[in-house]
């Protein structure tokens, strides 16, 4: 099944150092890939990448139909893979990041961060790794060790735990530690931190511009902290941070030196992706690599285009053989992701005798009753706004949920009129529901992440105006109350962080049965 060399490797009679060695030039580059392909099945794309000795693989929501198929195309690549077993890595972080949704699915990390109860974040980081090593995959970019210090922050959010460094820090150890025990590597990320950013690294470059003592203590704090528990690979940000390097820091040598250096981390690092504009934009993604390849990091995500991805590994080939890249550099990254490789294959099912169920009812503890109270009586008349979007499926995802509730609400005897909103499109849309809103003897108002759907907040703001009870439900974001111009005007404002049949559920105990929302508010601090 595998080379006679990895063999003695696994069985102890060979050395990292001398199982290097032994590999060719070409075979140590193809080390240093984790390149995403097309299709949902095994095709000549893949091929050309593992004769090439690509031996990482990422599936995105491109590659997947549903978990059936996944696992098959999983088993593939590795049957093809007869030298070393591959990596294949996925991001599983959870609630809106989630590439395979019919396996178990573990929420936004802010709702573990609003339970706060780190036994039952280790429980979530189990069954989300167990989920993925059923499907052979073993490699999951999480968790988020970022600290949401930044509401406005526009890519991070609700994937952070916290706005606080010790919880983010606390469940981030939990839920590593769960994927480990399920035998799938953990990669934390992004180091140093991205979450005072206001910026989308995917679109531009984002700058963080404070002080260099508030941002160790801050946002580097969570990456110490793992590192110390021994998280075996990490993942870096696009990012500037001006009073540490004038390049992002994924190129930045003095911040990798840092990582190693002075927080001592000795496991693999992988950069985000290299086409991202933060770091690609007006530039050669091949002289980025070398760049960030001489700065420390040890393995480079390339999501698409063959074309880019073959010329980079043949780039970095020849400048190694020209010597422009001095072979140390590339054996030292070998033996780094060889020791990992060992480790995501040599790693043991620790079994848990776990409910899902259970789980998501504990989960469930997170929905946070910010500002308020409201609740629901059987001879009383209620106006329902509920958002869509059309093409987005996360959102056509959850209006499952919406008929889930809608369902919930008639067996209950609850009297109601729901009115599916389009994201997208202007409140006026529905004005003449919305000067009615004062017929009736509430309004509840469900949002989905306002700081990129600006209408929802004139929505609500319209709707307030109208009907004095009325109840704001932010299903993802919590910081959708900060968009809302006459916050004074909210009657009542719980966030859920997350969204599906489980939360659904207790917030309706809550509207209904007065049962408590045990969950903590982000916004506490701001003085909601």
């Amino acid at each position: 099944m595998f080379s006679e060399s990895f063999k003695m490797l696994l069985l102890g009679t060979l050395t990292l150092s001398q199982f290097v060695s032994m590999m060719s030039i070409e075979q140590k580059i193809g080390q240093l890939f984790l390149f995403g392909f097309q299709g949902i099945s095994y095709n000549d794309q893949i091929q050309l990448l593992i004769d090439k000795r690509v031996r990482g693989f990422v599936i995105f929501g491109r590659n997947v139909k549903d978990k059936d198929q996944v696992k098959e195309l999983v088993e593939q690549i590795k049957t093809h893979c007869d030298d070393i077993p591959p990596f294949v890595a996925v991001d599983q972080e959870g609630g809106m990041v989630a590439r395979i949704r019919d396996i178990f699915v573990p929420p936004n990390a802010m709702l573990l961060g609003s339970v706060n109860d780190t036994e039952l974040t280790y429980k979530v980081g189990y069954l989300t790794g167990k989920a993925l090593r059923d499907l052979g995959i073993n490699m999951d970019f999480a968790p988020v060790l970022d600290v949401n210090s930044n509401p406005f922050n526009p890519i991070i959010g609700v994937r952070s735990f916290w706005n606080e460094p010790t919880r983010v820090a606390t469940n981030g150890v939990a839920f590593f530690k769960g994927l480990l025990s399920a035998g799938v590597i953990p990669v934390g990320k992004h180091f140093p931190g991205h979450g005072d950013t206001d910026t989308d690294s995917h679109t531009s470059l984002p700058v963080i511009n404070k002080p260099e003592s508030n941002f160790i203590e801050t946002d580097v704090s969570p990456f110490k902290i793992v590192v110390e528990n021994k998280i075996p690979a990490l993942m870096t940000a696009h990012i500037l941070l001006p009073f540490w390097d004038n390049v992002p820091a994924t190129i930045s040598k003095k911040i990798i030196s840092y990582l190693r250096e002075k927080l001592g981390f000795d496991g693999v690092i992988i950069s985000d992706d290299m086409l991202m504009k933060a770091v690609s934009e007006g530039k050669s993604v091949k002289e980025v690599v070398k760049q960030s390849l001489l700065a420390g990091v040890d393995m480079f995500i390339i999501w698409k285009d063959l074309k880019t991805q073959l010329e980079v590994a043949d780039y970095i080939l020849q400048e190694v053989k020209n010597g422009n890249i001095p072979e140390e550099v590339i054996d030292n990254a070998v033996k780094r992701i060889t020791k990992l490789r060992l480790l995501a294959y040599a790693s043991e099912l620790n079994e848990l005798d776990l409910q899902v169920e259970k789980i998501w009812e504990e989960i469930s503890d997170g929905i946070a009753l910010c500002k308020g109270n409201f609740s629901l009586e059987k001879d009383k008349k209620y106006l329902i706004f509920f958002p869509y979007n059309p093409g987005v499926s996360i959102v056509q995802e959850r209006a499952y949920t919406r008929e889930y509730i809608t369902s919930l609400l008639k067996k209950e005897g609850i009297t109601f009129k729901l009115v599916k909103y389009n994201l997208r499109s202007t409140p006026y849309r529905y004005i003449k529901t919305i000067k009615k809103a004062s017929t009736y003897d509430g309004v509840i108002i469900f949002t989905m992440d306002t700081y990129r759907n600006k209408y929802s907040a004139e929505l609500v703001n319209l709707l307030i105006h109208e009907n004095k009870n009325n109840l704001l439900i932010a299903m993802q974001s919590p910081y959708d109350y900060l968009f809302v111009k006459d916050k004074e005007l909210v009657n009542a404002y719980i966030t859920t962080y997350d969204w599906n049949e489980y939360l659904a559920i207790r917030l309706l105990d809550y509207l209904i049965d007065n049962t408590p929302l045990k969950g903590e508010c982000i916004l506490t601090k701001g003085g909601i």
